[in-house]
């Protein structure tokens, strides 16, 4: 009976594991492993904008700013002492006076009577000397009437009066020298303006009394003025200086605040200073400019410039040759370019850099067409393959 019941269990749990078996056989047969499908990767292509490179010959356009300073000044001083007596009325800082017109004038009384009295005395030494020398004529005579041969030379020249006429003659053109004196000093009463000038301070009034070296007035000459610029000295091979009849860099001077956009004066590059700065990295120009004021008829629609007044100077450097103008924004980190190449990817490359401007550069090391890259990259690698959105001509601004 044992025996029995054992038998049957054995054959019940073969039974139910042949029946789970089937079950799992029949889960995989209906519902069987699906294998993930491939996705297909697409290949990224970046869209970008170019513009066309040209080869051509360009000027290079340097901007620095500076100070207008007085091309010639001076400290006007008296020559003479006593009291002013008039000031003329432009005598005010912005006053103009024309080469020789007079400013100021001290009392000259005393002065015209120094002259007349030097006259007398020019005329009693002429008299003295043309008195002296009948006396001469007439003791000469009676020398040689003596016909004494035997007297040595100094012997003869007591005789004839000799010492007489030389200190007669002497006293005569000490008086003309006194009397040229007396007239200079009087002429020196009024002071007048010893070049074309505008008044930048006054120091005398009438009724002042003036010393010999009182401050009249402190005078900017009108005729030009110049502005100091500190050059980059790799600068400096692009400017040319005026050397005779040569004419140096042309320049247009910028003044937005005082002047308005886009007006400007015109100068030129006449020197360049004799050293450079202390730490060797600036040179110093001259720029000069005619008429500051405007005074003259065919400026006076030009602005006016003022001494001390801060500038923008654009300079006309030389032209260069044999080069492609990028705009400045188009020179990637490392002074690379990003460019089209012959199969449509990108190529990055070292272009030899000959100039940088405010706005533009000029480049060698690239062919005429060479296709530029303006837009930006996300991870712009070599070899990516790019989408050309369009093309255009590049606004040198600097070129001509």
């Amino acid at each position: 009976m044992g025996g029995v019941v054992s038998a049957k269990k054995r054959v019940f749990g073969i039974f139910i594991v042949i029946l789970i078996s089937v079950c799992f056989a029949a889960l995989f047969l209906f519902n069987p492993v699906r294998v993930p499908k491939t996705k297909h990767v697409e290949e990224v292509v970046a869209a970008v904008d170019v513009i066309p490179l040209k080869i051509e010959t360009s000027k290079a356009l340097i901007e620095l700013y500076g100070t207008v300073k007085a091309s010639k000044s001076v400290s006007l001083t008296s020559e003479v002492s006593g009291k002013i007596v008039w000031t003329s009325d432009k005598l005010i800082p912005g006053g103009f006076f024309k080469k020789g017109e007079v400013i100021s004038k001290i009392e000259s009384s005393d002065y015209s009577a120094a002259v007349v009295e030097q006259e007398n005395s020019v005329a009693a030494a002429e008299s003295a000397l043309k008195i002296e020398k009948g006396k001469v004529s007439a003791a000469e005579k009676e020398f040689n009437m003596m016909g004494d041969k035997d007297n040595k030379d100094w012997e003869r020249e007591l005789m004839t009066r000799a010492p007489q006429l030389k200190s007669a003659e002497t006293a005569f053109e000490a008086a003309k020298a006194k009397l040229s004196t007396a007239k200079l000093n009087l002429l020196r009463t009024r002071i007048k303006a010893p070049f074309n000038a505008v008044v930048i301070d006054k120091n005398a009034d009438p009724g002042m009394v003036a010393g010999v070296s009182t401050s009249i007035a402190e005078l900017a000459g009108t005729d030009s003025f110049w502005i100091e610029l500190a050059v980059p000295v790799n600068q400096l091979k692009w400017i040319k200086v005026r050397r005779g009849d040569d004419a140096g860099s042309f320049v247009k001077i910028y003044n937005d605040a005082a002047w308005g956009k886009d007006v400007f004066r015109s100068g030129e590059i006449i020197e360049l200073g004799g050293n450079l700065e202390e730490n060797g990295r600036m040179a110093r120009a001259i720029v000069e400019v005619k008429d500051p004021f405007s005074l003259e008829k065919e400026n006076q629609s030009l602005p006016k410039m003022l001494v001390n007044m801060f500038v923008r100077v654009a300079i006309d450097g030389m032209d260069v040759k044999d080069i492609a103008v990028i705009p400045r924004y188009s020179l990637r980190e490392g002074d690379k370019l990003w460019v089209v190449s012959e199969n449509g990817t990108l190529h990055i490359l070292s272009p030899e850099i000959v100039w940088k401007g405010r706005e533009n550069i000029f480049i060698q090391g690239v062919d005429n067409g060479t296709k530029l890259i303006t837009s930006q990259i996300g991870t712009p690698i070599e070899g990516l393959k790019l989408n050309v959105r369009g093309g255009g001509n590049i606004d040198t601004g600097e070129s001509k």
